[in-house]
C-alpha cells in the first residue's frame, strides 16, 4: 500500500469515526459516502468500504449493521470522553438537572445523550461512586412552574424550526390568532419560555410566550435567518 493510499485510508477512516460520534442513531452507506464527497475524499469501492469497517472495527471500534443496513457506533460514550476534570463533569451533571423541566422531549434525550457520553465514558478517570457524589454536591431548583411541563408537546417542534430554519404555523392566544412565522431562537426569561421570531411578511423579530401556544406545526418552507435582526437581541 502507498502513501498516498494510506493517507486516503486514513482520511476515510477518521471521517466515519467523526461522523459516527455525531449520530448517535447510526448512518446508512450513502449517508457516509455524501460525507465523503462533502469532505472531498476519493469514494471507496464495495469491498474496500467493507474493509474500512472491519479494520475499525479490530482496533476496538464497535460498529453494528442493523437490518436495515444503518452502520452505529456501539462504544460511541468510549469514544467521545477523555480526560475531563471534576469541575467539567459536575457542570454536565448540574446540566442535566438545570434542564429537567424538558423531560419528555427529544431535547431532553439530546441533552442526556451527550452527558452520558461524557460521564458514562470508560476514558473519564472516576468511578461511577464518584461521578454520583459529584452531581450530589449540587442543587438546582428550577421552580414549580416552568412552561414546559404545560407546553413540552410543542417543545421539539419549536426547536425543530430553530434549528433547521424552517417556518413554523403558530396558534396563540390573547386573542386567538393563526399566522406564519420564521423561528430564530428560543430563550428563558423570568421562568417562562419564549419564541423569538419574525412575523411572515413584517421586517421585525417579536417575542411569543410558548406557554399561550394553542398549537404548533411545521411547514414544508425554509428561510434565511436575517443576522442583522438577529443581533439586536442577545
Amino acid at each position: 500500500m502507498t502513501t498516498t493510499t494510506q493517507n486516503i485510508q486514513l482520511r476515510r477512516c477518521f471521517a466515519l469515526i467523526k461522523a459516527l460520534t455525531r449520530n448517535r442513531f447510526g448512518l446508512t452507506k450513502n449517508e457516509i459516502l455524501e460525507i465523503y464527497t462533502q469532505e472531498k475524499i476519493p469514494l471507496p469501492s464495495p469491498r474496500t468500504f467493507h474493509r474500512d469497517i472491519d479494520e475499525m472495527r479490530l482496533i476496538g471500534y464497535d460498529i453494528s449493521c442493523s437490518k436495515n443496513y444503518r452502520y452505529k457506533l456501539e462504544n460511541r460514550e468510549e469514544v467521545i470522553g477523555d480526560g475531563f476534570s471534576v469541575e467539567e463533569i459536575q457542570a454536565l451533571q448540574m446540566c442535566r438537572d438545570f434542564f429537567k423541566c424538558f423531560d419528555g422531549t427529544q431535547l431532553k434525550d439530546s441533552i442526556d445523550s451527550a452527558i452520558n457520553a461524557v460521564v458514562g465514558s470508560k476514558s473519564v478517570p472516576f468511578s461511577r461512586k464518584e461521578i454520583d457524589e459529584f452531581r450530589e454536591n449540587f442543587m438546582v431548583y428550577s421552580g414549580e412552574q416552568r412552561e414546559p411541563f404545560s407546553k413540552k408537546e410543542f417543545l421539539d417542534t419549536v426547536v425543530f424550526g430553530v434549528n433547521n430554519s424552517v417556518k413554523l404555523k403558530i396558534t396563540y392566544t390573547k386573542p386567538i390568532r393563526t399566522r406564519i412565522i420564521e423561528p430564530y431562537k428560543i430563550y428563558l426569561q423570568n421562568d417562562s419560555f419564549y419564541l423569538l421570531a419574525k412575523p411572515e411578511k413584517e421586517n421585525k423579530l417579536l417575542s411569543y410566550k410558548i406557554s399561550e401556544f394553542v398549537n404548533v406545526e411545521e411547514t414544508d418552507e425554509k428561510f434565511v435567518k436575517n443576522r442583522n435582526l438577529s443581533k439586536l437581541f442577545p
